[in-house]
């Protein structure tokens, strides 16, 4: 039957879910503002240490924690809009702002899937620099699953992601795993549509 076969059938659910949406990302959209105003140098932008990776650019933050939010942000907004896009064939109305300029280095209120997850990966050096043992969490799995997922399996990006060894840790404290995300990612599974 499929979404546009559920569509038809389920006019009503399907005007609640494309409310339930849009109250998501205006909510979303409304944390965006007040945090970039709050936190407006929390990233910057500088060029990439080596010519193996896959930008020429990299974003550094103040914190850890800095840049699991937008990593997690990022996220949301990737999801949302793939539920949007989804719902969209049975509306032309868009009535939350899908793209908006800010003052920051982060694309922020954007519809840019795939800059999204570029921003996802260009964060993953600085988080692992500053916390080897995040790329053993849950949250790293969805956060770089979900990138992962908004990229062409043959792109320099997807292959970057699936051939960078984040886990190779080596010190007497790491686990014994090498490269996690050859043994359970890349799959790009956690998507919307």
């Amino acid at each position: 039957k499929g979404l546009d076969g559920w569509l038809h059938s389920n006019e009503a659910e399907y005007h609640n879910l494309a409310t339930q949406v849009s109250t998501s990302f205006e909510e979303l959209n409304t944390w965006w503002r007040k945090w970039e105003i709050n936190h407006a140098n929390a990233a910057t932008e500088t060029i990439a240490p080596s010519k193996s990776s896959a930008f020429p650019t990299i974003l550094e933050y103040n914190t850890l924690w800095d840049a699991f939010t937008i990593c997690i942000y990022d996220v949301v907004r990737i999801l949302l809009l793939q539920l949007w896009e989804a719902l969209r064939p049975s509306t032309n109305v868009t009535l939350f702002t899908l793209d908006e300029p800010n003052d920051t280095v982060l694309l922020g209120i954007s519809s840019n899937f795939k800059g999204l997850a570029c921003e996802i990966l260009r964060s993953l050096g600085y988080s692992y620099r500053r916390s080897r043992r995040f790329v053993y969490t849950s949250s790293f799995l969805v956060i770089s699953d979900v990138a992962y997922g908004c990229l062409d399996r043959d792109s320099r990006e997807a292959r970057w992601l699936a051939e960078h060894e984040w886990a190779d840790l080596q010190g007497p404290d790491d686990v014994d795993e090498v490269n996690i995300l050859n043994v359970v990612l890349p799959s790009g599974q956690i998507k919307i549509c």
